[in-house]
């Protein structure tokens, strides 16, 4: 009978992680650079045999390109596939994919938070 229950208890459990991810998705469909999250069992479903064997992980981010939106500010920004946004607040660097940015007093491209947008090499963003 242990068994029995521990089973349904595996099943609930993963039923309500497959509805909080689905809830994620919906509440977030709005926000800028959102990526969807996927269940694992949906990403287990979707390889064939053929696939390299997947990681055991309970979501993934799906970073399939989303659809691009005309926002009439040039400095509003976009990455194809995976990456991330290098942004530098003070002395430290945090990552993002929301992309919208615009120029402060001194011409470097800035988040809503201040945050200055880095390039490659690590240096500011800088807008001519």
């Amino acid at each position: 009978m242990g068994n029995l229950v521990d089973m349904g208890v595996s099943v609930l459990s993963q039923a309500e992680r497959r509805v909080e991810i689905a809830a994620q998705n919906l509440s977030n469909s709005t926000t800028p650079a959102y990526k969807r999250r996927v269940a694992f069992s949906a990403l287990v479903e979707s390889t064939d045999n053929q696939s390299t064997p997947l990681q055991r992980v309970s979501a993934a981010i799906d970073f399939r390109n989303g659809k691009l939106v005309e926002t009439g500010n040039p400095y509003d920004l976009a990455l194809p596939g995976a990456g991330y946004f290098a942004v530098r607040y003070d002395d430290r660097i945090s990552y993002t994919r929301r992309g919208q940015f615009s120029a402060d007093a001194d011409g470097r491209l800035v988040d809503d938070r201040g945050g200055v947008l880095q390039l490659a090499n690590g240096t500011d963003a800088i807008v001519e």
